[in-house]
């Protein structure tokens, strides 16, 4: 099977980010970390080194907060913050920043199209989206083309003419760390089994060979043993691990 994957990262950089940013410079993998202002604030040296060997910092807001249920003044706030401790680590490592990228937590647009969290105000979802992808715009966000990704349901929600960045493929490793998992998964074994799955109307397509994938992993701190099992089943499977071109 010939599948292309563009590996993401969410919620760093923790107290695990060396180890797991080890593990793929030994394997030769990229990746796009999306990283919240305060743990770059708190741990700027893991930050600089995921920097200096090659990989992107991407911008996951600052305190990782539902931006659907912040006035949009706020989420703009959250956002500069989290830029202005970017520029300064790429600043401070010599590096040349390549590309201004952005992700909403917990995959909230920040407009409720996917549904509003628990205390959210109805709100107008078209007029909020229009003012925060012209913001993103305005500070030089961009997402890339993703040609080669080819599901129809990411098409049909317009994921790819947002400035933002979604995923295809939701690893679910985030369920070992709620206290409510959702039925099914919770545990290693139920998440590795996700990835055998052959789904790719919902979102669980990395067995066919007729898109490219998207995939998301966290960096939560003790996560490093299901992350590793999780990009190792990958390899088993023959993707191609690639940089994601503008």
């Amino acid at each position: 099977m010939t599948k292309t994957v563009y590996l993401t990262i969410d919620d760093a950089p923790s107290s695990d980010s060396l180890h797991k940013l080890k593990y793929l410079t030994d394997r030769g993998i990229f990746a796009v970390w999306f990283c919240q202002g305060n743990f770059l604030e708190a741990r700027p040296a893991l930050a600089l080194e995921i920097v200096k060997r090659g990989h992107w910092i991407g911008n996951h807001t600052y305190s990782h907060p539902y931006c659907s249920a912040l006035p949009v003044d706020q989420v703009f706030a959250e956002i500069r913050a989290t830029e202005a401790v970017i520029n300064d680590l790429y600043r401070l490592s010599g590096v040349n920043r390549p590309h201004k990228l952005f992700r909403f937590p917990y995959g909230d647009k920040g407009d409720g199209r996917f549904g509003n969290p628990p205390g959210s105000p109805d709100v107008d979802k078209e007029r909020r989206r229009a003012a925060i992808q012209s913001y993103l715009r305005l500070l030089g966000y961009v997402q890339f083309p993703f040609r080669d990704v080819t599901y129809p349901f990411y098409h049909s929600f317009g994921l790819l003419e947002d400035v933002d960045w979604y995923w295809t493929f939701d690893s679910f490793d985030w369920t070992t760390v709620v206290s409510e998992p959702p039925e099914d998964y919770g545990t290693p074994e139920r998440i590795l089994a996700r990835l055998d799955e052959d789904r790719p109307d919902s979102g669980r397509g990395l067995n066919s060979p007729d898109s490219a994938d998207i995939v998301l992993v966290h960096d939560y701190p003790g996560n490093g043993e299901l992350f590793e099992r999780i990009i190792d089943r990958l390899i088993e499977k023959g993707v191609t691990f690639a940089v994601p071109a503008p």
